[in-house]
């Protein structure tokens, strides 16, 4: 199946216990082989504790809302526009700050990214 656009409509909704992930490019229903592409919403004070993904990296692109994201020993609160770079299987997780919720663009290096929660 040859995927070249995916509408806002079309995204796949799939409601985690930390977030409501959106992917709009994911191995179940696209063709790219390389990546997968969503939007994940973390309702104000939120989270996703530590976790890996053992068979790819990340980028988190912080669309709106603020977020503490930690990295292995380091943390950084991050702002609209600030991305961190994560690499494969390494120990990361990450919370809303501020009175909004938190939306992240989210990019891995593998169309089905695994994630083991610690």
């Amino acid at each position: 199946m040859r995927t070249a656009f995916v509408s806002a409509s079309e995204a796949r909704e799939v409601p985690l216990p930390h977030c409501m992930l959106r992917w709009l490019c994911q191995g179940e229903f696209s063709d790219l082989q390389g990546l997968a592409f969503g939007e994940a919403i973390f309702p104000a004070g939120g989270g996703h504790g530590p976790h890996r993904h053992p068979n790819a990296e990340e980028i988190l692109y912080v669309l709106r809302g603020g977020a503490l994201q930690g990295i292995g020993d380091a943390q950084r609160e991050l702002a609209p526009g600030d991305v961190a770079l994560v690499r494969r299987d390494e120990v990361h997780w990450t919370r809303s700050i501020g009175d909004e919720p938190l939306v992240l663009l989210v990019v891995f290096s593998h169309p089905k990214p695994e994630t083991v929660d610690l």
